[in-house]
C-alpha cells in the first residue's frame, strides 16, 4: 500500500469513527424522544377520556337527565303521568290538569295573603 493510500484510508477511518459517534448520540436522543412521545400519547388519551366524560355530563345537565339510579325510573314515570293525565281528562266532573294547577296557584296566593 502506498503512503497516499494509507493516508486516504486513515482519513476515511477518522470520518467513519466521528460519524459512528454521531450515530450513537442520535440513537440515544431518538430513544429519549420516543419515551416522551409515549408519555404524551398517554396524556392525550387521558385528556380525551376526561373530555368525553365532561361532554357526557354536560349533555346530561342540558337535557335535564337524572343521575343513574333515578334515570331508570324516568321513562316509566313519564308514561304513568301521561296515562294518569289521559284518565283524568276522560272522567267528567273531575278537574283537569289545568284546573288543578290554577286551583293550586290560587291556594298558594291565599296562603301568602293570610300570612
Amino acid at each position: 500500500m502506498t503512503p497516499e493510500q494509507d493516508a486516504v484510508l486513515r482519513d476515511i477511518q477518522a470520518q467513519l469513527s466521528s460519524a459512528l459517534h454521531g450515530i450513537d448520540q442520535l440513537t440515544a436522543e431518538s430513544t429519549a424522544l420516543r419515551g416522551q412521545i409515549d408519555e404524551l400519547r398517554k396524556e392525550i388519551g387521558d385528556l380525551e377520556t376526561t373530555a368525553a366524560e365532561l361532554a357526557d355530563r354536560l349533555r346530561q345537565l342540558r337535557g335535564g337527565c337524572l343521575p343513574w339510579p333515578l334515570s331508570l325510573l324516568e321513562e316509566p314515570a313519564a308514561l304513568v303521568a301521561s296515562r294518569l293525565t289521559a284518565l283524568l281528562s276522560d272522567l267528567p266532573g273531575l278537574p283537569g290538569p289545568q284546573q288543578l294547577a290554577t286551583a293550586e296557584d290560587e291556594s298558594i296566593s291565599h296562603d301568602k295573603a293570610d300570612a
